[in-house]
């Protein structure tokens, strides 16, 4: 049985957040997009959750054509793409709008998951899903130390997705999946859960 969502970054600034991520945000924005482009079918792409958006940025910068979803101004004031303040529960954008959505470590932060999912499913013909992986014995370290350093904003591990609770996700949402693969991180195995779906 999963656990409830319980961890929200809406009052988290841009700063914030960046200074939260330390390390891992620099290796996040090398080895990200990399799995993005690879996978991705058309240009034109919408970030559910985008947090500060620097992956719209950057895929902006290689010839996408991406706009970013965020319902807190505060993280997403300085991205230089298509901005939407919105929660992904209720994408103002009409059917099969976009060839892709990303939804890139987003559905531990909302309250519910499976619409958010539906809603990419709705907006776009492909959705390209990274989570956490529960389990991972780096995860709940990181966080740990993480929620040392970071007063304000607390993450509960809980939130995040064991590999059964993540693929019974996909599938409640209705998603048919092509392509599914576990990242390491820093030589640690399976960190992420990846999904390709349509």
């Amino acid at each position: 049985m999963e656990t409830k969502r319980n961890w929200s970054m809406g009052n988290i600034t841009a700063e914030e957040h960046i200074k939260h991520d330390w390390i891992f945000w620099k290796y996040a924005l090398k080895t990200k997009p990399r799995i993005i482009t690879k996978y991705a079918e058309g240009k034109k792409g919408i970030d559910i959750g985008a947090g500060v958006g620097q992956f719209s940025d950057l895929l902006n910068s290689e010839g996408f054509d991406m706009t970013a979803l965020e319902p807190n101004k505060k993280l997403i004031k300085d991205a230089k793409c298509k901005k939407v303040i919105v929660e992904g529960e209720h994408i103002p954008f009409r059917n099969k709008y976009f060839d892709f959505s990303i939804v890139i470590c987003t559905l531990h932060h909302v309250k519910n998951p499976v619409k958010v999912l539906k809603e990419a499913k709705r907006v776009s013909n492909q959705i390209i899903i990274q989570e956490l992986n529960r389990n991972n014995v780096f995860v709940p370290m990181f966080t740990r130390w993480n929620n040392m350093r970071y007063k304000e904003h607390k993450e509960d591990v809980n939130s995040f997705y064991t590999e059964e609770g993540f693929k019974k996700l996909l599938e409640d949402a209705g998603l048919e999946v092509t392509h599914y693969f576990k990242q390491s991180v820093f030589l640690v195995p399976n960190v992420f859960f990846w999904a390709v779906c349509k």
